[in-house]
C-alpha cells in the first residue's frame, strides 16, 4: 500500500540495470574523448570489452571483435606512418647512450648532460646507460647475492616459466626454490626463467645490488631504496608497495639455430630501469604513440600489462623503433607503457661466471615504480582500461 511521503524502492532488478546502463555509457564516453583522430569509437568500444574481460579472450565474437580493431587500425595508422615517410626498414631509431665512468661518480654532471643533450623531457625516451657497474663490481665479490653463485645458494620457492621459448609463455607455469631453478639452467641447459619480485620483497636490501643508489636517486627520484619496497602504496601497510624488484634469470642462447628464451612484446604501467648483471640481452623497444599498429590485448592472466598480438622481430619492420643489446654493467631505462621485447643472447662482450664452461646465464634486474603522472599522459586510454587489473594487484590478487 502507497504511503504518502515515504519514497518507493525501484527494485533490484531496475537499480542494477540503471547502473550498469550508466556505467556503460560513462566508458562510452571516456572511450570516445580518449579516441585517436580516424579511428572508429564503435570498433574501440567493442575492443575494449574485450579488454575489461580478459577471460572473454577465447569467445568467438571476441576474437572477431578484436581483430577487427587491429584490421581497422593497421589501415588507418600505416597510411598516417606513409604520410610521415616513416616505413621499411629506416625506422630504425637512435636510442640516446651515456657512459657512467666517464662522469666519475659525479651524478650531478650526469643528469645536467643528459639536461642539455636530451632535453628537460629527456625520461620521456629510452636511455641506454653503459657501464653502470664495472666488471670487478660484478664479478668480484663472492658476497655479492645477485649472481649466478649467490642465486644457487637461495632457498625461496618462487613461480618461474618451465619453458620461456614457448610464444604462449606470458604466465609462470611451476613453482621451485631458486637454487634449484638457476641450477637446471646453468648445469643441465633447462629452458627455464625467472622473472619474479618476490627474492627482493623478502629481502628489501638486495635492491642496493641492483644499482648504485644515488645515480638512480639522482636521475629518477628517491623510489629505490629497501624502504620504498617494504613499504606499501601511498604509505598504507596492507597495500603492495609501488615499487617491485622482479628478478629475471634464462639461459643464453649460444647457437643461432637453436630457438631461445625470450620475453614477448609487452608494455607496462611502470618506468623501469633494467639493470643487465650477468649475460645480455637484445631489446627492442617501441614508444606508447605506436601501439594501435601492435595489436595490442590485456594479459591474459589478469595482470597489469598488455601483450602485442606480433610473435617476432621481424613482423615489427613497419614500426619506428629501437634495438639495443645490454651487458653485463650496463642498465636501460624504459619509461612507462614503452612496449619492450627481450631475447637472451649471446656476446663474446658479456662477462659471465659461466665463461669458464656450462651454459651462460643472463642474470638481470628491474626497479619498477608507478608513476601516476606518466601512468595516465603517457597512454590515457590504456590507463582508462587498466584500472580492473590495477585493483587486483593493489588488492593482492595477482602476484609473481
Amino acid at each position: 500500500m502507497y504511503s504518502a511521503g515515504r519514497p518507493q524502492s525501484i527494485g533490484l532488478a531496475p537499480a542494477v540495470l540503471l547502473a550498469v546502463l550508466a556505467t556503460v555509457s560513462w566508458n562510452l564516453l571516456v572511450l570516445t574523448t580518449l579516441s585517436p583522430d580516424d579511428v572508429s569509437p564503435l570498433v574501440l568500444a567493442k575492443w575494449a570489452t574485450v579488454q575489461w574481460t580478459p577471460s572473454f579472450l577465447n569467445n568467438a565474437f571476441a576474437k572477431q571483435w578484436q581483430q577487427e580493431a587491429w584490421d581497422h587500425w593497421d589501415q588507418v595508422f600505416r597510411a598516417k606512418l606513409k604520410e610521415r615517410n616513416l616505413v621499411g626498414k629506416e625506422t630504425l631509431l637512435s636510442i640516446p647512450t651515456v657512459n657512467v665512468q666517464d662522469f666519475g661518480g659525479n651524478y650531478s654532471a650526469l643528469l645536467q648532460h643528459l639536461e642539455s643533450t636530451e632535453g628537460p623531457r629527456w625520461r620521456e625516451k629510452p636511455l641506454l646507460l653503459r657501464h653502470l657497474w664495472t666488471e670487478e663490481q660484478l664479478f668480484h665479490d663472492e658476497n655479492r647475492r645477485l649472481s649466478q653463485r649467490g642465486l644457487l645458494r637461495e632457498n625461496l620457492t618462487i613461480p618461474y616459466f618451465i619453458d620461456s621459448r614457448n610464444d604462449a609463455a606470458l604466465a609462470p607455469n611451476g613453482k621451485a626454490r631458486i637454487k634449484d631453478i638457476v641450477a637446471n639452467i646453468s648445469h643441465h641447459g633447462a629452458p627455464h626463467k625467472i622473472g619474479s619480485q618476490l627474492l627482493v620483497a623478502e629481502y628489501p636490501e638486495i635492491i642496493q645490488e641492483v644499482a648504485p643508489t644515488q645515480l638512480v636517486t639522482t636521475l629518477f627520484g628517491d623510489r629505490f631504496q629497501p624502504d620504498h619496497v617494504r613499504q606499501g602504496a601511498f604509505g598504507i601497510p596492507f597495500l603492495p608497495s609501488i615499487t617491485t624488484v622482479p628478478i629475471f634469470v634464462a639461459a643464453v642462447n649460444n647457437h643461432k639455430t637453436t630457438k631461445q628464451a625470450f620475453t614477448t612484446l609487452h608494455c607496462e604501467p611502470v618506468g623501469s630501469v633494467a639493470v643487465q648483471l650477468e649475460g645480455a640481452k637484445q631489446w627492442t623497444l617501441v614508444s606508447p604513440e605506436y601501439s594501435f599498429l601492435l595489436h595490442p590485448f590485456i594479459g591474459p592472466d589478469g595482470r597489469s600489462y598488455f601483450v602485442s598480438g606480433y610473435a617476432s622481430p621481424q613482423e615489427l619492420e613497419h614500426v619506428p623503433r629501437y634495438q639495443v643489446t645490454t651487458y653485463a654493467g650496463d642498465a636501460l631505462w624504459v619509461p612507462t607503457w614503452t612496449w619492450h621485447r627481450v631475447d637472451y643472447t649471446s656476446t663474446s662482450s658479456a662477462t659471465s661466471e659461466s665463461d669458464a664452461g656450462g651454459q651462460q646465464v643472463a642474470i638481470a634486474a628491474s626497479l619498477f615504480h608507478l608513476r601516476p603522472p606518466d601512468f595516465v599522459a603517457h597512454n590515457p586510454l590504456f590507463a582508462f582500461l587498466m584500472v580492473p587489473s590495477l585493483i587486483k594487484e593493489i588488492l593482492k590478487i595477482n602476484s609473481q
